[in-house]
């Protein structure tokens, strides 16, 4: 078991994948989305952080050597509706 302390109160929702081996975290706050790609040992791979306006918890699938994260963005100003946007990073490798 790998103990993983980075600081996840500063972040208002947290996703976690498993891909192969490794584990993908995606944690949202008002700063934005933070992508962290794990190794088996919970070692950081490869990390990204994006200002990206997000509204809700992300989701995350993993295909084809990509990773897609789909979340809500805050409502228009207007009361309009919530727009649902996709983002797709790189995984540093394919972990077996």
């Amino acid at each position: 078991m790998v103990h993983y302390d980075q600081g996840l109160a500063d972040f208002d929702e947290v996703a976690v994948l498993r891909v192969g081996s490794g584990f993908v975290v995606a944690t949202t706050s008002a700063q934005g989305l933070r992508i962290e790609q794990l190794d088996a040992a919970g070692k950081i791979v490869r990390e990204s952080l994006e200002p990206l306006p997000i509204y809700s918890q992300a989701s995350l699938l993993f295909a084809h050597g990509h990773l897609y994260v789909a979340y809500a963005e805050p409502p228009a100003r207007s009361g309009g509706e919530n727009r649902v946007a996709v983002a797709r990073f790189s995984c540093a490798r394919q972990l077996p």
